[in-house]
């Protein structure tokens, strides 16, 4: 059973019976994530391929899958912040790594006034960005071929999203193989300052710009212990 709500923000709603989740959209201008926990672990596990890339060049970076890992305090929250973790990068035919510094994707259900690209109205999809805390050394970093060197930054306050904006993005509340339910979120953050080096300029790349994105699928489940051991329902609305 899938239940396709309004927002890209992270929002689980357990005030609805977890058998009777509503079809129709969330309305509300901030949604909430909800677990039955006081203290959540949230696994996001990627779905496909995920993509970095430029939309003014042709440079792209793709990685075969991903893992991100957060937490959350009380049984709602109206933000999850997630480090993520790659494998499997190329640019091109050629290997990459991928390696995160101090970065996380902080996604909330406040909605902004960004136009969607995905199906979700202006106005109604719900913000995400990339937060590296504007600390020096914090920054997703592509080590690529023939010594090539992206860098991807983040360079406004932390709880702002002045030069980064979702696309629009879709929550779906589905109960999995173990009838529990998860949460499949799909993100595409926009925006984002980067720079490479020379041998990254002759594989698409500019030298700096702020027209980095980066779009992925996930799957969220949620977590009773850090160990990852005990799966609980995680739902948003």
């Amino acid at each position: 059973m899938i239940h396709n709500l309004k927002a890209w923000g992270l929002a689980l709603c357990a005030v609805f019976a977890f058998g009777a989740l509503s079809a129709s959209a969330a309305s509300a201008a901030q949604d909430v994530f909800t677990s039955p926990v006081t203290d959540t672990f949230v696994t996001g596990t990627q779905i496909g391929v995920g993509v970095f890339g430029t939309r003014s060049k042709a440079g792209k970076i793709e990685c075969a899958s991903g893992t991100y890992t957060g937490t959350f305090t009380g049984t709602t929250a109206f933000q999850v912040e997630l480090t993520p973790s790659y494998t499997g990068c190329k640019i091109g035919p050629a290997n990459a790594t991928v390696t995160d510094n101090g970065c996380k994707y902080v996604l909330t259900g406040t909605t902004d006034a960004y136009t969607s690209t995905s199906g979700v109205a202006e106005g109604e999809d719900a913000t995400v960005r990339l937060n590296c805390e504007d600390k020096a050394g914090n920054a997703i970093v592509v080590d690529g071929p023939l010594g090539c060197v992206i860098t991807f930054t983040d360079t406004h306050p932390a709880n702002t999203a002045v030069n980064q904006n979702l696309l629009g993005a879709r929550y779906d509340n589905e109960l999995d193989a173990v009838s529990k339910w998860d949460v499949k979120a799909t993100v595409t953050v926009d925006k984002i300052t980067y720079t490479s080096n020379g041998p990254c300029q002759s594989l698409g790349f500019t030298a700096t710009d702020s027209d980095g994105f980066m779009t992925k699928n996930i799957t969220l489940k949620a977590y009773s212990d850090a160990a990852h051991t005990t799966q609980v329902n995680l739902t948003v609305s």
